[in-house]
């Protein structure tokens, strides 16, 4: 059996073998350069992100008629004037608001609502509270709760002012430390 050498690969081992410290680096540099070039072609290859085909939370799609009816009752030159078509009841549920964020560009958002039991849960519009109710919609200060069909209204409560900060003193109100007090270094 005769054993063909392949001149190239010879001259590589040579040169690693005599090149020392220079060779090896220059081996490590083309392996991480193989590897990055893997995973550009894995990157492009694969889908966007480990989730496979994710789609964000779409808002409602209202039919035609229920679109113009938005357009229709509010004013944007006006805004102080009411919006409602009909007046809508502050809930009885037992529920305190703790805090809102309004997704504006998808008409969604979520609310912390403390339940009976003190205990704080966010909610997304659509998720469902204990007692039957769901969240329906979410405003800068309040957030529309559907009760059974009713819609409810729970708002932040606001009729605390808040904290101020404690007072910080001024340089001169300092007391200076004594030799005996001022640490050792």
């Amino acid at each position: 059996m005769r054993v063909y050498r392949n001149e190239r690969m010879l001259r590589l081992v040579r040169r690693v073998s005599r090149g020392g410290p220079v060779a090896a680096v220059e081996i490590m540099l083309l392996i991480g350069l193989a590897v990055a070039i893997a995973r550009l072609l894995w990157t492009i290859a694969t889908p966007v992100g480990p989730f496979g085909d994710w789609r964000p939370r779409q808002p409602a799609d209202l039919p035609m008629g229920a679109r113009m009816a938005l357009f229709t009752r509010s004013d944007p030159f006006f805004r102080t004037a009411s919006d409602d078509d009909g007046a809508q009841a502050v809930t009885s549920l037992p529920f305190k608001l703790m805090g809102v964020r309004i997704n504006e560009a998808t008409g969604l958002g979520s609310a912390i609502i403390a339940t009976p039991d003190d205990v704080q849960t966010s909610y997304a519009v659509g998720d469902e509270i204990t007692g039957g109710a769901k969240l329906k919609a979410v405003a800068i200060d309040h957030v529309v709760l559907d009760k059974g069909g009713a819609d409810e209204l729970l708002y932040l409560d606001q009729s605390e002012p808040a904290p101020t900060p404690d007072a910080v003193p001024a340089p001169d109100d300092v007391p200076a430390l004594d030799n005996a007090e001022a640490p050792q270094p």
